[in-house]
């Protein structure tokens, strides 16, 4: 009687059941590194420029930007970028984006129907002439805690510009 034969598969068997065992194992270890779930933007959100202008102060070109909320849901954070109207890459308006926006009683958040004041920022190097340029603002929300893994990004809109800087 040849035994050999079972002992090759054997060790077959072994080595799937080693090699299955150390798959699952890596799996399961770098589930905990996969983000859970993607905070998506609800439905019904909806921001609008309430007022944009274009100043210079001193030796420093300013853009001056006010929002209303007209959609349902409160709105915490705003990104602001500009680009010339020929233009596809753009640039943060303010150094820190985002920014956190703030009612006109100085509640954060902007809850629907409510407005912002304006705020002020220096433009970005080479926004010094004069011309057409084009604002992309994309409000975001938290959708649980305050914190960056639970901002939602919202479905960013354009707003066209003229700067006459005197």
């Amino acid at each position: 009687m040849n035994k050999r034969g079972v002992s090759e598969m054997v060790s077959y068997v072994l080595l799937i059941v080693i090699s299955m065992s150390i798959a699952t194992g890596v799996y399961f270890f770098l589930q905990g590194y996969v983000p859970k779930d993607k905070p998506e933007c609800q439905e019904g959100v909806n921001m609008i420029v309430e007022q944009v202008q274009c100043a210079s102060v001193s030796t420093q070109n300013l853009l001056s930007i006010s929002f209303q909320n007209r959609g349902l849901f409160k709105i915490d954070k705003a990104y602001i970028r500009i680009a010339r109207d020929n233009r596809v890459v753009k640039d943060d308006v303010p150094s820190q984006n985002p920014i956190q926006l703030i009612n006109k009683i100085g509640d954060e958040g902007l809850s629907p129907g409510e407005s912002t004041n304006a705020f002020n920022f220096p433009l970005p190097g080479g926004y010094a002439t004069s011309g057409n340029y084009i604002l992309e603002i994309q409000p975001a929300h938290y959708t649980k805690d305050k914190d960056v893994d639970s901002l939602a990004l919202c479905a960013p809109f354009e707003v066209e510009i003229i700067c006459n800087w005197l």
